[in-house]
C-alpha cells in the first residue's frame, strides 16, 4: 500500500518511525480523522477538515505544517489514485506531535500520515442486539468530542461487544447518562422529537451527527441534546446510530424494542447524501 507521510508518497513498508521518541506511540499524543471518499472527492470534506483542525488545536498542536483544505483534499485523492482505488474507500488522516521529551514536549510541530482502504460495507445495517455496558465510562473534557489517538474506551467497549455476542453496546458517562455507541453516535425519535446525547456526556462530535442535526433544523424537526439515562429510550418509535460510514437502525436495547427501520425523514436525508 502507498501512504502519504508529511506530503511524500512512500510504500507503507518503507515507513521508518522511531518508537523511542514517537509521541503517538508513547502517549497517544495525536488526533485522527476518518472519512469516506473516492478519486472524485471526499464526502463532507469541509466538515472533516474543520474537525481535524479543531481537534489538533484542542490538544495544542501547531497546525502550520498541515496542508490547507484544498491541498490536503488533493493529497487524499492522489493517495487513492496511487493505490489504484477507484471505488468508495475509507481514508484516514492521523496527526501527532513531533517532539522529544516526556510528558512535557519541547515543540508542538506535527507529522501526519494518510492511509486508504477499500470500503464495501452496506450503508444501512439493522442492529438487533444492543445492550448498555457499565464500563468503560466516558468523561467530558475540552477534547472528548474529537477523535484522539487514545481510543482505549472504544477498544474496551468493542471487546465487550464481542464477548457478549452483541451487534453493539451503549456507553454511559460518569453520571449514568447515555453517551454513544461503541463506534457511532446514537439517536432516538420520540413524540415528534429527535434526541441525541449532549456533547457534555463525553461523546464524539461526529460529522454525520452534525449533518443530521443541520438537516433537522432546516426541515423544522425538533432536536434535543439529551442528558438522559437509558430509561429515556423507553417509548421511542425509532433508535439508530450514525457515523461516517452509515446510518443503522436499532430494533432492541436491553429489553426495550423499537421499529426495525429508520423514520421517513431519515430515509429522505439518506437520499440527499452525496
Amino acid at each position: 500500500m502507498i501512504i502519504n507521510y508529511n506530503g511524500d508518497f512512500i510504500e507503507e513498508d518503507a515507513l521508518m518511525l522511531n518508537i523511542s521518541t514517537n509521541r503517538c506511540f508513547l502517549y497517544g499524543d495525536g488526533v485522527f480523522e476518518s472519512m469516506l471518499g473516492n478519486i472524485s472527492g471526499i464526502r463532507f470534506w469541509n466538515d472533516h477538515y474543520e474537525r481535524l483542525v479543531k481537534s489538533a488545536s484542542a490538544i495544542k498542536l501547531d497546525i502550520q505544517r498541515l496542508p490547507g483544505s484544498q491541498n490536503l483534499h488533493e493529497l487524499l485523492k492522489e493517495t487513492l489514485r496511487k493505490n489504484n482505488i477507484d471505488q468508495t474507500a475509507r481514508i484516514k488522516v492521523q496527526l501527532w506531535r513531533t517532539s522529544k521529551g516526556l510528558y512535557n514536549p519541547d515543540t508542538d510541530d506535527i507529522s501526519y500520515i494518510i492511509t486508504t482502504k477499500e470500503f464495501d460495507r452496506e450503508y444501512v445495517i439493522l442492529k438487533e442486539h444492543v445492550k448498555v455496558i457499565h464500563t468503560p465510562r466516558l468523561t467530558f473534557t475540552e477534547y472528548s468530542s474529537y477523535k484522539t489517538c487514545n481510543s482505549l474506551a472504544y477498544v474496551l467497549a468493542s471487546k465487550e461487544r464481542i464477548r457478549l455476542g452483541l451487534d453493539d453496546v451503549i456507553l454511559l458517562d460518569q453520571k449514568d447518562r447515555v453517551a454513544e455507541l461503541s463506534t457511532m453516535n446514537i439517536f432516538w425519535y420520540q413524540r415528534g422529537k429527535l434526541f441525541t446525547p449532549s456533547l457534555n456526556t463525553g461523546c464524539v462530535s461526529g460529522v454525520m451527527r452534525k449533518r443530521i442535526l443541520d438537516y433537522c433544523e432546516a426541515n423544522k424537526i425538533k432536536t434535543v441534546p439529551a442528558l438522559s439515562t437509558i430509561d429515556a429510550l423507553d417509548g421511542s418509535d425509532y433508535v439508530f446510530g450514525s457515523n461516517f460510514s452509515g446510518i443503522h437502525p436499532i430494533s432492541r436495547v436491553n429489553d426495550y424494542k423499537f421499529l426495525p427501520e429508520l423514520p421517513d425523514f431519515m430515509l429522505k436525508f439518506i437520499e440527499k447524501l452525496p
